[in-house]
């Protein structure tokens, strides 16, 4: 039995950059146990059950995703219970991705090329995503050097920094409709595209 376990189902575990275990109850609170002291700290939305999710974890801050889509920053100084503030979400609909030190960006889901990066608690759209051949976004991946893959309903782009580079393979279809995208250890990307397996 955990007091601060506001209810007795467990949805979700998560584990921060600090090493601190949140815990997610069926309700929408969080709780967390930071060196062996289990603290409550985000009441829960009586409302609707509310599942979170954690996008970003820094040195110094998190980052939730409400399941409503809304975005929780705090402070990792701040006490249990206090220093959340609420991070405007870009779109209506957004997906995310968190990669290296609180690194995350986010893409409208099924809906454009937008996309993205969070910087100073805010995001902020990449301009180079304009640059993108399709309609739609699908998926985003990091690999293992933090470069950024971007598979959209035409081709496989990869962010040098300032802009997207097109990343489809020379020796294949002209377009590709990418569906999925997965690093590899070897600094790969694996990419079911056109209903085929590749590696770039």
């Amino acid at each position: 039995n955990t007091p601060a376990l506001q209810q007795a189902r467990i949805d979700k575990l998560f584990l921060d950059k600090q090493g601190t275990l949140w815990i997610n109850t069926i309700d929408g609170s969080l709780a967390n146990l930071r060196r062996g002291v289990f603290s409550y700290d985000w009441p829960s939305d009586v409302s609707a059950e509310q599942d979170v999710t954690l996008v970003s974890s820094a040195s110094n801050s998190i980052i939730f995703a409400q399941v409503s889509g809304d975005f929780m920053r705090k402070s990792l100084d701040a006490p249990a219970r206090a220093g959340w503030e609420e991070v405007a979400r870009p779109a209506f609909h957004v997906r995310t991705l968190s990669y290296g030190d609180g690194q995350c960006v986010a893409w409208d889901a099924g809906s454009g090329t937008q996309l993205w990066r969070l910087a100073g608690g805010k995001f902020d759209p990449i301009p180079g995503a304009m640059n993108l051949l399709g309609h739609n976004i699908n998926c985003v991946v990091t690999d293992q050097t933090g470069r950024l893959w971007v598979g959209t309903d035409r081709e496989l782009a990869l962010w040098d920094g300032s802009r997207f580079e097109d990343a489809t393979p020379t020796n294949g279809e002209p377009q590709l409709n990418v569906q999925l995208l997965l690093a590899t250890k070897d600094g790969g990307v694996w990419s079911v595209a056109n209903d085929r397996l590749r590696k770039s």
